[in-house]
């Protein structure tokens, strides 16, 4: 049985003869999607705002909270992860660890790390693991 996550259009509900026999054999999550409304997107935050580092947490929260909301709540979901790219970050959020998949946080220059896409459950938890030492270590009060 596999997992299926039914996108609707945008004039179309998320029911129908597709849903049903999609749902004969699969596990369904089709949300009803209001495309139009002003809170369907998480809008990332302005980075050259005077307040762009309390935007840019209230945007992680929000995010946070997305992927809570749609189920998403297994070990790791909503850790961010960080990758080294130029003079700054290419970051992520976990979402599931198995199978892995990962969001693209946007912010600042909103870098992507080159080999996101072969990164596996197993280097992510080491990846996280060892920023949290690494925090622990240099980050005392």
């Amino acid at each position: 049985m596999q997992k299926i996550l039914y996108l609707h259009g945008l004039e179309s509900p998320p029911t129908g003869d597709r849903i049903d026999f999609l749902k004969e054999s699969n596990e369904i999550y089709a949300p009803n999607i209001d495309y139009r409304s002003d809170n369907f997107f998480i809008k990332v935050p302005d980075s050259f705002q005077s307040n762009w580092e309390k935007n840019e947490a209230e945007y992680i929260e929000k995010l946070k909270k997305y992927i809570t909301d749609a189920g998403y709540t297994g070990k790791n979901a909503g850790e961010i992860l960080e990758f080294q790219v130029a003079d700054g970050y290419a970051k992520y959020m976990v979402t599931n660890m198995r199978p892995l998949m990962l969001i693209h946080i946007p912010l600042g220059d909103a870098y992507e790390f080159q080999f996101a896409h072969l990164l596996t459950s197993k280097e992510v938890n080491n990846q996280l693991e060892s920023a949290k030492r690494f925090n622990k270590f240099f980050l005392k009060k």
